[in-house]
């Protein structure tokens, strides 16, 4: 018997290939256009959507509806009355947040973090209700949004709640200044360097935001005590001065911002190390100045805190953008106030240059101090702005160099103003 090979003809069928099938290729045509999907967040909803932001206006506007409904006091209501009310609100904004979330998840996740960021508020109304010291007030606050905010930021993936839970520190400080323990710099700036054990190389973006404590906390340290010697010497009367006397927060001697500023430095350059971050390696250095510019304050002065409000303004939002540029919700609406902080520091630049050619206009024949401490922040505020762009590469051969040049001119006018009137501009321009 004759054997006959199968031949490859068309009319001939042969049974399929066994094995797995092969991949198919795009080699005759490009490949489909990728779908557009939305990038979640932390808490499951599209990211920066309008129906988030117009939701969390709405809960910015209850959260301070609430704090005043508790602080104002009410002839009809009284004070348990009113606690009762806003602790019901806070439970059923957490239960109703976290049930409005399967259905609605931007307006669910919003009403969500309204409830939790309501547990401070209910922690000051439970203090007013039993009487309890300032001192008790300010830390039974701090300790309910270190203690409260944790567990719920980890439930919903909540980077917003991680975030306030670190803002307790400085309010468990300021307690801790109030019964007399430590000065609350002090205590912000200590825990801004035990928080370095916190820096895990990895997890999830909640774990993140805790990573970035130390950074968070040693920016506290340095940059709330000028705040709040510019509101001591600014509002000379009042409960809100008394209080931020009472709890140190101003500086009296200078051996506290130096000590404060070198653990918040140590705290910067260590996390920068770590992470190998050029941006936050510069922090280290203006932190360093900002604590410089604290120690040397003239004591009593209402004009100097005029004079700072501005610049230290212009410092915390170029602080904010350099920190926050790799967050995708908050680095563009960052970035655009910081250019028009520098647009608005632009035009100021122009009666500083008249300071810088003629200082004895304003300083006359003895030294400005007050207004070269201004000066001094306002430089620094333009450098941390020159090193934002640097790092972000944003239009490095046009704006940077012109940013540059105002910080300079700054600085000369800080240096014009700090030496003696009779001495010639041109000491402080070859300084700078």
């Amino acid at each position: 018997m004759q054997h006959q090979t199968p031949s490859r003809s068309p009319g001939n069928h042969l049974p399929p290939p066994s094995g797995p099938p092969l991949e198919v290729s795009h080699r005759d045509g490009p490949p489909p256009p990728p779908t557009r999907r939305q990038v979640p967040s932390d808490d499951g909803t599209p990211r920066a959507t309008a129906a988030t932001w117009v939701a969390a206006t709405g809960a910015l506007l209850l959260l301070v509806a609430a704090a005043t409904f508790l602080a104002v006091s009410w002839e009809v209501l009284g004070l348990t009355a009113r606690v009762v009310v806003v602790g019901s609100v806070t439970g059923a904004a957490i239960m109703g947040g976290h049930l409005l979330r399967r259905v609605v998840p931007s307006v669910g996740a919003v009403v969500y973090h309204l409830g939790a960021l309501l547990l401070p508020v209910d922690a000051v109304g439970l203090a007013l209700q039993l009487d309890l010291r300032l001192a008790a007030t300010w830390t039974l606050t701090g300790v309910v949004a270190l203690v409260a905010l944790p567990p719920l930021a980890v439930a919903s993936r909540s980077r917003t709640l991680a975030a306030a839970s670190i803002a307790g520190v400085p309010a468990l400080a300021t307690g801790m200044g109030l019964w007399g323990v430590v000065d609350p710099s002090i205590a912000v700036a200590v825990a801004a360097a035990l928080s370095l054990a916190t820096m895990l190389p990895r997890g999830t973006r909640v774990v993140r935001v805790w990573s970035t404590s130390p950074i968070a906390l040693s920016i506290a340290a340095v940059v709330l005590p000028l705040v709040m010697a510019a509101l001591d010497r600014t509002l000379a009367e009042g409960q809100i001065v008394a209080h931020i006397r009472a709890a140190g927060w101003p500086p009296t001697v200078w051996t506290t911002p130096v000590l404060v500023g070198a653990l918040a430095v140590i705290g910067v350059a260590v996390t920068a190390r770590r992470r190998r971050s050029q941006r936050l390696a510069v922090l280290a250095p203006v932190l360093a100045g900002v604590s410089g510019i604290v120690a040397i304050l003239p004591a009593g002065t209402p004009r100097l805190a005029v004079l700072l409000v501005v610049p230290v303004l212009a410092l915390l939002v170029q602080l904010m953008a350099l920190v926050g540029a790799d967050d995708a919700t908050w680095s563009t609406p960052l970035r655009w106030v910081a250019g028009g902080v520098e647009v608005v520091g632009a035009w100021m630049a122009l009666p500083v240059i008249m300071i810088v050619v003629a200082p004895g206009i304003v300083a006359g024949d003895a030294a400005d101090g007050e207004l070269a401490a201004a000066l001094g922040v306002a430089a620094i505020a333009w450098s941390v702005a020159v090193v934002r762009r640097r790092v972000a590469s944003e239009h490095p051969n046009l704006v940077v160099p012109a940013v540059a040049s105002a910080g300079a001119v700054y600085a000369a006018a800080a240096l014009a103003v700090a030496l003696p009137g009779e001495r010639s501009p041109l000491a402080a321009v070859l300084v700078t």
